[in-house]
């Protein structure tokens, strides 16, 4: 036996004690062999001794494995079990995939949006034992949800028991409601217990749907520009492209600002801007076309959305949506409107105003009978006091000039121009009646238009509209008084009445702010303490947070609010602070009166239009003229 045959018969995998014996046969049949002991290399046998050859009669040794390798063996072997064991215990406590049972999704590859589709999850028991607790769920993307179930993420059904061989089959019925063409992704997944085993085991699948367009095709046409004030068209049409019949559609458009309905050829449903649609079959195409006038300079970018709706699975669904976008195309008249030489200026109440209408013909030919319109919409408007050649129609605001009045406009040569103006005031009081009354404006919409259309323009007319804002300002006041008697405000104030000479007396200052027609923020209300004048320390106020404060240094009282809202002090209550000082007469103020606070100032700032108003009110003595009950005698300092 060679030394490989010898390693491999040793070295096989056994325990310790048969490799022993293995060891020992081997070193048998070595000495049966060779003669000798050596298990490795057979030699000659050489004469002996007859010592020698009672060595030989003894009991060969037999040589043991080394205690190294033993251990080392030994604990392979041990962790190999340790791993084999816990692999298994993972593998059979936690739910996994196995052989056995199958789970196939099947369904349509693509989908229209909108049309519902059905999917199947079939369900194989390929075991030779049956399955336990079986339970399938079905998770939906984003997009697609199930009918009867629209607002669940997971459908799960309970199977219960499957017999070994037993094949079923559960159907589910979906519909895509947004993600037009996209691809969207269905996992499921099918989970169940074994006899004898108490984890239970889960079989997964998926399946990947195309969602291709919206079934109800939605399709736009308008044009890129349009004239500011002219009439212009807008298409809308809708298409099924699916076999689906579909019913309680609707067609819905939303208006921006400035952009003015003016017909239909299919009446809408109440609203100027809602189209029902009761039944709509598979390949039918409906159209909606509208008539209307966009008003605002050039380059103004306008979008009217339009959506379709569809009433199904007791909720209303968005099939489709889309938008007509256009801009205002340069203007053919130039108009600009100026108020007391701005456009952007900001008037106040007893304002008065004069508007400055500036037009130039752009179109390249001479326009015959042009004719302005100025019309006028805002409350805070004094319409009496309005002066112009113009006429002035009060039924509808609106001052007109053509070439009657302004010979000038009767024929407009091209680019060729003029001014035309009016004067106006503005009233002397805010209209409010509710604390929301505020943010008021003038507003001033000027028409220019001419029979005279230029060579290859579609019009019935040449037209030119312009409109003008001027924000109506914000007004704050304050109303600063002393008192000595104040019963009402909780704070007495000590000392005699009249002042005597060094005797000291108390009175109570009080701030009440009134605001008009706008917000203010960052209020502030200032004053100086007189020389001699003592501030005690008493202060309150109706405002949240905020009470006036002294700075000892600069003897400055400073009352800062971040906020107050519109009309406090008309249809609310006003802001109010009051604040005690103290001051001793000398002889010097004898026959007269002592000055308690110098100017008080407050300034704001009007959230509606950005103004800073201010306002003032005078110095305050010990006179006290605001407390009607201190009589004219104890309005003096005696001694």
């Amino acid at each position: 036996m060679s030394l490989e045959d010898l390693e491999k018969e040793l070295y096989s995998p056994s325990g310790p004690e048969e490799r022993r014996s293995r060891y020992r046969e081997l070193v048998r049949k070595q000495q049966e062999a060779y003669g000798t002991m050596d298990p490795v290399s057979p030699q000659k046998e050489i004469p002996m001794s007859a010592s020698s050859k009672k060595q030989k009669r003894q009991k060969p040794k037999i040589p043991k494995p080394p205690f190294s390798f033993l251990k080392l063996t030994i604990f392979l072997f041990g962790l190999t079990l340790i791993g084999g064991a816990a692999t298994a215990y993972f593998y059979l406590s936690t739910s996994r995939t196995v052989e056995g049972a199958s789970l196939i999704i099947d369904g349509p590859d693509e989908v229209l949006l909108g049309v519902p589709f059905e999917v199947r999850l079939n369900i194989a028991n390929e075991s030779p034992s049956a399955l336990s607790g079986a339970r399938i769920e079905l998770f939906l993307p984003d997009g697609i949800q199930a009918i009867g179930a629209l607002d669940q993420a997971i459908i799960a059904k309970e199977l219960e028991n499957l017999d070994a061989g037993a094949v079923t089959q559960e159907t589910f019925q979906l519909v895509p409601l947004k993600g037009e063409k996209s691809t969207k992704e269905l996992r499921g997944l099918f989970s169940y217990a074994t006899a004898g085993v108490t984890s239970r085991f889960v079989q997964e699948a998926r399946f990947v749907i195309n969602v291709g367009e919206a079934a109800l095709r939605l399709d736009v046409m308008s044009p890129n520009k349009v004239l500011s004030g002219e009439e212009f068209s807008l298409e809308f049409s809708f298409r099924n492209i699916s076999s689906q019949v579909f019913r309680d559609v609707t067609l819905t458009l939303d208006y921006p600002t400035n952009y003015e309905f003016l017909s239909s050829d299919k009446k809408a449903a109440g609203e100027n801007n809602v189209w029902k649609f009761e039944l709509v079959s598979n390949q039918e195409t409906n159209k909606i076309a509208i008539v209307g006038r966009a008003y605002g300079n050039e380059g103004t970018f306008f979008n009217v959305g339009a959506r379709l709706e569809i009433a199904a699975w007791n909720k209303t669904v968005v099939i489709d949506r889309r938008s007509a976008s256009f801009a205002i195309a340069p203007s053919p008249i130039y108009v600009n409107i100026a108020a007391n030489g701005k456009n952007d200026y900001v008037t106040r109440l007893s304002d008065a105003i004069r508007y400055e209408i500036a037009y130039e013909n752009n179109t390249g030919v001479a326009l015959a009978d042009v004719i302005i319109k100025a019309q006028l919409s805002g409350e805070l408007f004094n319409l009496k006091t309005v002066k112009s050649k113009a006429f002035f129609e009060s039924i509808n605001n609106t001052l007109t000039w053509n070439g009657a009045n302004t010979p000038g406009l009767r024929s407009l040569p091209a680019d060729a121009g003029g001014v035309v103006y009016f004067d106006i005031n503005t009233k002397d009081a805010y209209p409010t009646r509710r604390l929301n009354d505020k943010n008021y404006a003038l507003k001033l919409k000027v028409i220019v238009e001419s029979p005279t259309v230029p060579s290859l323009v579609a019009a019935e007319k040449t037209v030119a509209v312009a409109e003008a804002e001027n924000k109506v300002a914000g007004r704050v006041e304050i109303d600063a008084k002393a008192l000595f008697r104040d019963a009402a405000s909780g704070i007495l104030n000590k000392g005699p009445m009249p002042m005597k000479v060094n005797a000291p007396t108390e009175f109570t200052v009080h701030w009440i702010i009134k605001t008009h027609g706008a917000d203010m923020r960052n209020v502030e209300v200032r004053t100086a303490l007189e020389a001699g004048v003592e501030w005690t320390g008493t202060v309150k106020s109706n405002t949240a947070n905020t009470v006036p404060k002294y700075d000892e240094r600069t003897s400055e009282v400073t009352w800062r609010i971040d906020k107050l809202h519109a009309n406090r002090g008309v249809v609310d209550e006003a802001a109010e602070a009051i604040f005690q000082v103290r001051t001793t007469p000398s002889i010097l103020n004898i026959g007269g009166y002592v000055p308690l606070v110098k100017e008080t100032r407050l300034i704001a700032t009007d959230e509606f239009t950005g103004a800073r108003p201010e306002s003032y009110d005078i110095g305050l003595g010990s006179d006290v003229p605001d407390d009607p009950t201190v009589t004219e005698y104890e309005r003096v300092v005696i001694e």
